[in-house]
């Protein structure tokens, strides 16, 4: 009688249900903002109050180009057929596009308090509060990819695990693209 062990694979991994639970409390959470935002901007007389200042839609457009190419660049990386030195580069990449992206928005910020955007009422704080969350998602996404970066760069990782579903790289690429899907939300709620 031979016994074979043999290891049973979960139906759903638990990296991936993990990451699948974190990203739902959040999109509950945006999903709370912008119903607030949509409310309250209904309810207002002037949209943007009197001696605020309107949100820049060009340049904001523009950096919102700049991060869908940092979700593509890691989505071009998840390629079974790319080899390491272009994984390392793609997600490289990445990481400088939600670096550009983070850099834009803090200059957009900046511009914004130059012009007089003021943190009474509900214009300014409820602005601050949901791009603000953003940014804090961008930063983590920065963050992952970068440690992505890092293992890919002292070759610490095998092929196997960079491509399993549950892999470093593939749950990278699925919390970039949730930062990357938000934003147009965010951005057509928000800035028009």
């Amino acid at each position: 009688m031979s016994t074979s062990i043999h290891k049973e694979l979960p139906l759903f991994p638990k990296k991936i249900l993990g990451l699948a639970v974190f990203i739902t409390v959040e999109i509950m959470m945006f999903a709370g903002l912008l119903t607030s935002f949509i409310i309250l901007r209904v309810n207002q007389v002037q949209w943007p109050p009197v001696f605020q200042p309107k949100f820049p839609l060009l340049v904001t457009g523009l950096n919102s180009i700049i991060l869908i190419a940092a979700g593509f660049m890691i989505s071009f990386a998840v390629r079974p057929t790319v080899n390491y030195k272009s994984i390392f580069h793609k997600v490289f990449l990445s990481c400088c596009f939600l670096l550009i992206f983070l850099i834009v928005q803090a200059y957009e910020w900046y511009q914004l308090i130059l012009e007089g955007l003021s943190m009474q009422g509900i214009y300014g704080p409820l602005f601050v509060l949901i791009i603000g969350m953003h940014a804090l998602h961008v930063i983590l996404g920065l963050f992952i990819n970068m440690y992505v970066t890092k293992i890919l760069h002292a070759k610490k990782i095998k092929q196997y695990e960079l491509f399993s579903l549950d892999g470093h790289l593939s749950l990278a690429r699925i919390y970039t693209w949730f930062v990357v899907g938000l934003w147009p939300c965010i951005y057509f709620i928000v800035y028009f």
